[in-house]
């Protein structure tokens, strides 16, 4: 029986220390690097180290944001995918329900706006840039009888592969906050799905070592067409194979 767990992943909220430490060594290096031509000026390097302070503050509060709400929504929440009787099973704080693909009234992707647009953005000029929380985002479902759930990348990177769900929609903001009880519209996906998916978990499988992507290999009833194709790609790249 092909089917895939889900629980929520307690390193990511490592996520806006990391951030916060390589932002703030960066500014300490430019910093030393100004302040060694000029000595005479002594408040210089204290200057532009609380300038340094203020602006990585400011990069990396929408991640220290996101990562808490996300952790208060989903921390206690683990989720199964039965894709041969396409069933959905979501365990929220003790609280269990299953239900049929069928019994979804309205499913949102809600991603970062790095991802709108995802092949033009990306790889043309001016592509968008991506941010410390670009890889946040979350599943927004509602059933037929009017019951919703949230289930953020801190359980899952679903969102970043080909939908689960028929006719799911897209939402793009700066910075995707996760408001329970709150409704989600979202829009089809513009740019092509198939193209995006596979620059994403491209990118993404590329520094996963070849024991891994052999795991992928392995097991294809585990995974979706797409990414065991990309797993033989990349292995046969890495162990000169082809």
């Amino acid at each position: 029986m092909r089917t895939q767990s889900f629980t929520y992943k307690h390193s990511k909220l490592l996520d806006p220390i990391n951030a916060f430490v390589f932002n703030y060594a960066i500014g300490l290096l430019m910093i030393g690097y100004i302040h060694k031509f000029d000595l005479e000026h002594k408040t210089l390097g204290v200057n532009f180290i609380v300038f340094a302070l203020i602006v990585t503050i400011m990069i990396t509060l929408p991640l220290l944001i996101l990562t808490l709400n996300y952790f208060l929504v989903n921390n206690k929440t683990r989720f199964k995918i039965n894709y041969e009787t396409q069933t959905l099973t979501i365990n929220q704080n003790g609280k269990v329900k299953s239900f049929q693909f069928e019994d979804i009234n309205t499913s949102v992707y809600h991603l970062g706006i790095y991802y709108k647009n995802f092949s033009d953005a990306k790889y043309n000029l001016g592509a968008r840039r991506s941010t410390p929380w670009s890889d946040f985002g979350y599943w927004y479902i509602q059933l037929k009888d009017g019951s919703q759930y949230y289930l953020s990348t801190f359980v899952h990177d679903l969102i970043f592969e080909y939908p689960i769900v028929k006719n799911t929609l897209y939402k793009y903001s700066l910075v995707p906050l996760l408001i329970p009880r709150r409704t989600i519209t979202g829009k089809p996906m513009v740019c092509k799905l198939d193209k995006s998916r596979y620059y994403n978990l491209y990118e993404r499988y590329s520094n996963y070592p070849t024991h891994k992507l052999e795991e992928i290999i392995k097991n294809p009833m585990e995974y979706q067409e797409i990414a065991v194709k990309i797993a033989n790609e990349l292995y046969s790249k890495k162990t000169n194979v082809g």
